[in-house]
C-alpha cells in the first residue's frame, strides 16, 4: 500500500491506455510519455503495461506502507527519501515506512514511478488509466489527492526473490547500472518535432505552409493532457471551406479558426473537425510529452517511410535494453 501525503501538481495513475475503444467515443488516455512509462516498469521487472504513477512538474510525496521495489524514469521531477536521492533509471529498495518526496524539478514535464507488482486499481475497458475529464479509470477517476491509498499488485515469484534478496543483503546501494534519461535522444534536437504532412495543409496559404516549418511555436499555459495549444505564426486558410470530421490519433495537428495550431495528445477527443495539417511522428512522442508551458518547438517534415524506420530503430533499442535489464535483475535475487 502507498499513502499519498501530498499529491503534487497533477498526479494520476496511467498505463498504455484504452486501445480499441475510440469507435465508441472513448479516448485512449494512457501515459503521456509512453516510453518513460515502459522503461520505469521494465526496471522493476513489471510488464510494460503495468500501471504507474505519472507526476507532472512537481513530485508527489508518498509513504510506503510496505517494503517495495520502485523505479523512476522521465525528464520531470526527481524524488528523494530523507536520507538519499532516488536517481532515475535504476531500481531502488524502499522499506516499509519510507517517505518519498519531491527533490528537484526536472528539465521536462513528467516522471513515472513504477512499483514492482504495479499499481492495483480497477481495470475499466482493458486499462487502469485515469481519464479525468469523464471521471473514470485510475484511482476514483481523478487526480490523486492527500490521503489516497494505492494498493500494490501481486509480485511475481522473480520480483519477490529480488525484493527479499536486496532487503536481506542491503545491496541496493550496489546497483550502479542505470538507463540514462537521455536514452531516447537522437540527432534531432529535443525542441524539434518531426511531422508527416497531411494533404489538408495545401488548403492553407503558401505563407502559412512556409511558416509552419520555419517559425518557432510556443506551448501555452492553456495546454494539458488533451492537447498543447501553440502560439506563433497564425496559419491562414485559402478559403473558409469546412472539413469533414475524422479520427484523430495522438499527435494530430489541428488548426482552429484563430490560426493557432493544437497538437492533440493522450486525452484527446476521438474525432476532430478542424483542418488537420499533419501528424507528429511517433518517435517524437516522448519529446512532446516532456514539454512544458513556455517551451518553444520547431516542426520538421519527414515522410512516412523515414518515420517508420526511426520507430523501428527505437523499438529495437528498447528490446535490447529490456534484455539487459532482465539480465541485471537476475543478478539481484537469491539463487
Amino acid at each position: 500500500m502507498i499513502t499519498i501525503v501530498q499529491p503534487g501538481l497533477f498526479t494520476t495513475i496511467q498505463d498504455k491506455g484504452r486501445v480499441g475503444f475510440q469507435k465508441f467515443g472513448v479516448p485512449v488516455s494512457g501515459a503521456m510519455d509512453i516510453d518513460a512509462h515502459r522503461i520505469a516498469n521494465l526496471l522493476v521487472g513489471n510488464d510494460e503495461n503495468s500501471a504507474t504513477i505519472e507526476m507532472t512538474i512537481q513530485g508527489t510525496e508518498m509513504k510506503l506502507e510496505q517494503d517495495a521495489l520502485v523505479a523512476f524514469f522521465g525528464r520531470g521531477p526527481t524524488l528523494r527519501t530523507n536520507s538519499r536521492e532516488l536517481p532515475h533509471g535504476r531500481p531502488h529498495f524502499l522499506s516499509k515506512g519510507s517517505i518519498v518526496k519531491h527533490a528537484f524539478t526536472g528539465s521536462g514535464a513528467r516522471s513515472y514511478m513504477a512499483v514492482a507488482g504495479g499499481i492495483n486499481v480497477p481495470i475499466i475497458m482493458d486499462s487502469r488509466s485515469t481519464y479525468t475529464r469523464a471521471s473514470f479509470g485510475g484511482h476514483e477517476g481523478r487526480r490523486l489527492a492527500k490521503g489516497d491509498q494505492l494498493e500494490i499488485g501481486k509480485l511475481t515469484t522473480e520480483q519477490e526473490k529480488i525484493l527479499q534478496f536486496i532487503k536481506e543483503t542491503g545491496t541496493d546501494h550496489l546497483v550502479t547500472w542505470f538507463v540514462p534519461s537521455q536514452f531516447f535522444d537522437s540527432d534531432v534536437p529535443n525542441n524539434t518535432i518531426q511531422i508527416i504532412k497531411n494533404e489538408q495543409l495545401e488548403t492553407f496559404t503558401i505563407e502559412s505552409q512556409n511558416a509552419l516549418l520555419a517559425r518557432p511555436f510556443t506551448v501555452t499555459s492553456q495546454s494539458d493532457r488533451m492537447g498543447y495549444r501553440l502560439e506563433g505564426a497564425e496559419l491562414s486558410k485559402k478559403s473558409s471551406k469546412n472539413e469533414i470530421s475524422s479520427a484523430v490519433p495522438f499527435g494530430t495537428i489541428q488548426v482552429p479558426p484563430d490560426g493557432n495550431p493544437i497538437i492533440l495528445l493522450a486525452d484527446r477527443q476521438t474525432t476532430g473537425g478542424y483542418p488537420i495539417i499533419g501528424y507528429t511522428a511517433s518517435i517524437d512522442r516522448h519529446k512532446l510529452a516532456q514539454m512544458k508551458p513556455g517551451d518553444k518547438l520547431y516542426f520538421e517534415s519527414i515522410d512516412v517511410e523515414e518515420a517508420q524506420e526511426q520507430f523501428f530503430l527505437k523499438e529495437e533499442a528498447i528490446r535490447q535494453v529490456k534484455a539487459g535489464i532482465k539480465l541485471r535483475l537476475k543478478g539481484l535475487k537469491k539463487k
